[in-house]
């Protein structure tokens, strides 16, 4: 099979095409013709060695293709099936990532493809779509008529978010953007013109003031933090008493936030909760038994947008598998301002 492998942790120049043997299938696992890969802020950073790992190394956490063959063990699945998959982490389970033409992985990390999505489109849920829904649904419960700050919300992770806030019934969306193209994509996604803020030149006190006012001069039920730094600070000032905040990015030590300092962080000043959202854990360090969660979440994702209830996610296809095209996703991603995801077709 034809691959994208990285030769060395460092830049894009050393990504390089191979033709490695097709992956054996275990049992448990499921071996998927890959039609289309997205790329998500984690391909960079893994790329750069910030996770390490052993090399070379075929990256991409998602893929969308039809199932070529069942490991022992497997039912509800079967050859020819369209599906779409998480692929962990370059830790977990799976053979490689999805900048190849086949991939096996356990079955739990994979769900049917709803017969409206593009294969661009459905490569484009499991990682961000997941994300997105273990922040909202699971660690902050949000429920009907409370109110959600989002920072970063029109890249991929946000994307997903928003649909998934406005269907549970949240009353108010404030979302933060650093772009009049992201302000227009979140307007797009649903999030009401006024409720949108400008991140640049303030400082994150600053920034909780203008988002409490957007919402009505009330702090918020739920935070989101898909960015980190300043506005992982934003979200712990603006949640209020009981409040919950989320976030998707690790804090480099120099920048580490007083969480537990009584005097200086905000969560303890209002009694809120910090909640760490690392989709990959699972897949990294637990067994079957904890696998299935995947499973479940996508299918139920997936359920929500074939129904009509979200909406699929803009996608942005950037062309077939090649060194340059993966190339080009990890630079697009890696300056930032992408309004919802990238992909790539592969077979």
């Amino acid at each position: 099979m034809r691959a994208i492998l990285l030769r060395e942790f460092g830049g894009v120049e050393h990504f390089y095409e191979a033709e490695l043997p097709a992956p054996a299938v275990r049992a448990g696992d499921v071996l998927v013709r890959v039609r289309a890969a997205s790329f998500n802020p984690v391909d960079y950073k893994r790329r750069a060695g910030h996770f390490g790992g052993a090399l070379p190394l075929a990256l991409g956490h998602d893929a969308a293709g039809v199932v070529e063959a069942v490991g022992e063990g497997v039912s509800g699945l079967s050859a020819g099936d369209e599906v779409c998959a998480f692929l962990g982490d370059s830790r977990g389970p799976q053979s490689n990532g999805g900048y190849a033409e086949l991939v096996a992985v356990p079955a739990q990390l994979v769900a049917r493809k709803p017969a409206g999505l593009s294969w661009t489109e459905a490569a484009a849920v499991p990682t961000a779509g997941l994300s997105a829904y273990e922040a909202i649904v699971r660690h902050a419960a949000l429920s009907r008529g409370q109110s959600v700050l989002i920072t970063g919300a029109s890249g991929g992770v946000g994307s997903f978010a928003v649909p998934l806030c406005l269907r549970l019934g949240a009353a108010s969306i404030v979302a933060t953007a650093g772009s009049e193209r992201s302000a227009a994509y979140l307007a797009e996604l649903g999030v009401a013109k006024e409720s949108v803020i400008s991140h640049r030149g303030a400082t994150p006190a600053e920034l909780a003031e203008r988002a409490i006012a957007a919402n009505g001069g009330r702090r918020f039920d739920v935070a989101l933090d898909l960015v980190g730094g300043d506005m992982k600070r934003l979200a712990c000032e603006a949640v209020g008493f009981g409040g919950r905040v989320v976030t998707l990015v690790e804090e480099p030590e120099e920048r580490a936030f007083p969480v537990f300092d009584g005097q200086k962080s905000p969560l303890f000043a209002r009694s809120a909760s910090l909640h760490f959202e690392m989709l990959g854990a699972r897949a990294a360090s637990g067994g079957p038994a904890d696998w299935e969660i995947y499973r479940e979440e996508l299918s139920a994702l997936l359920a929500l947008i074939e129904s009509g209830q979200i909406r699929s996610v803009r996608t942005e296809d950037l062309g077939a598998l090649s060194v340059e095209t993966v190339r080009e996703g990890h630079r697009r991603l890696e300056a930032g301002g992408v309004q919802g995801k990238l992909a790539m077709t592969v077979g």
